[in-house]
C-alpha cells in the first residue's frame, strides 16, 4: 500500500547496537550508517537493567569514510551517566544533518552491569520515496 503517507514512507529503521550486557569500560561501536540522501538520524537507546552503581554513556560519531577510520565525536550528541535510577527506559539522541556522510552510535558502560541496545531511524529522505528499508518486516494497515 505505498503512497498512503505512512511514517515508513520517509524513514528507515535499523539495528544500531545489538542488545547485550555491556562489558565494563569497553566502548561498543554501533553499525556505521550511510546518511547520503537522508536529513537526520535518531538513535533510540533501550536501557535495560543497570546493577549497583552501573552507568551508561552514549555518543554519536561522524566521518567521511565508510570503514569508520576517521570517526570523530559530534559536539553535544551525547548522553552522560544514565544511572540505575533510570534503568528500563529509553533515551534518544537525534542528529540533524551531520557534517560527515557516515554516522554511528557508541555505547559505553562505565561500571557494573548495564544491559542496552539501540535502533536508528533515518528520516526525511530526499529523492524518490519510499526508500529501501532494512527492517525484517514492514506491516502496513490502511484502515481497520
Amino acid at each position: 500500500m505505498p503512497g498512503h503517507g505512512a511514517l515508513n514512507d520517509t524513514t528507515d529503521l535499523a539495528v544500531a547496537v545489538n542488545p547485550a550486557s555491556l562489558a565494563s569500560g569497553a566502548a561498543v561501536n554501533g553499525t556505521t550508517t550511510d546518511m547520503s540522501g537522508w536529513d537526520g538520524i535518531s538513535f533510540n537507546i533501550s536501557i535495560g537493567a543497570i546493577t549497583g552503581l552501573g552507568a551508561l554513556d552514549a555518543y554519536v560519531q561522524t566521518g567521511a569514510n565508510s570503514n569508520a577510520s576517521d570517526m570523530a565525536n559530534i559536539a553535544n550528541a551525547a548522553l552522560v551517566q544514565v544511572l540505575a535510577a533510570n534503568n528500563n527506559n529509553v533515551a534518544v539522541i537525534d542528529v540533524y544533518r551531520p557534517t560527515g556522510r557516515y554516522v554511528r552510535l557508541v555505547l559505553l558502560q562505565t561500571t557494573n552491569t548495564v544491559v542496552a541496545g539501540a535502533t536508528s531511524i533515518r528520516y526525511r529522505r530526499e529523492g524518490i520515496l519510499p526508500p529501501t528499508h532494512t527492517a525484517v518486516q514492514t506491516v502496513r494497515v490502511a484502515s481497520n
